[in-house]
């Protein structure tokens, strides 16, 4: 009976230390990314008809609704841009109060600076059409995977990133390669936040 009361110990510390150790890397992360931002030019107006800046997402795009992509639409992009790019992240995961996780909802990138609008339930497929690379989401799949978060109301961050390349080849086209590719390329950005 002790050497199950001190493994069932043993294994709690661990366990709860990988916890600490996750938040506080995630913590971390966010952290860098809020400052990294704060330097940026924040030029391009992004908005979307299914939801204002800082409201709540509707249903159907969200995984406990239809899960299609919301529509999305920019304009007033910097001198210099090349081409574009849009994360769609939650620092939530899995709940507000313990930030574990850094999800990535929707990739995009080496979207031509032409295209000024995506229409709602844009398929990956449609995307492809139109010279659009899409990433890996946190699940690893090549598509738009709405919210549909565990515990509490979480933020969803919607950023459009102007570029100063045309092209980008990754060789894992996952939301951090992304984001480092992207370092000392960006020429301005814009920002929607959704909650659900």
């Amino acid at each position: 009976m002790r050497k199950f009361l001190r493994f069932s110990f043993i294994l709690f510390a661990a366990l709860v230390s990988l916890m600490l150790y996750q938040l506080l890397t995630n913590q971390e992360k966010q952290k860098n990314e809020v400052a990294y931002h704060t330097n940026l030019s924040k030029s391009i107006n992004l908005k979307s008809t299914d939801f204002d800046s800082d409201g709540k997402m509707p249903l159907d795009v969200t995984d406990n609704g239809v899960n299609q992509s919301p529509q999305l639409s920019w304009d007033t992009l910097p001198a210099g841009t090349r081409s574009l790019a849009i994360l769609v992240t939650d620092y939530d995961a899995p709940a507000p109060y313990l930030h574990l996780f850094t999800a990535s909802h929707w990739v995009l990138y080496n979207i031509p600076v032409k295209v000024h609008a995506l229409d709602k339930g844009v398929s990956s497929e449609k995307l492809k059409e139109m010279g659009i690379v899409v990433g890996k989401n946190y699940a690893g799949n090549h598509v738009y995977t709405g919210p549909k978060p565990p515990l509490g109301v979480h933020s969803y961050y919607f950023r459009i990133y102007a570029l100063d390349f045309n092209h980008l080849f990754l060789t894992n086209d996952n939301r951090d390669e992304l984001y480092k590719a992207m370092q000392g390329h960006i020429v301005g950005y814009g920002e929607l936040v959704g909650k659900f």
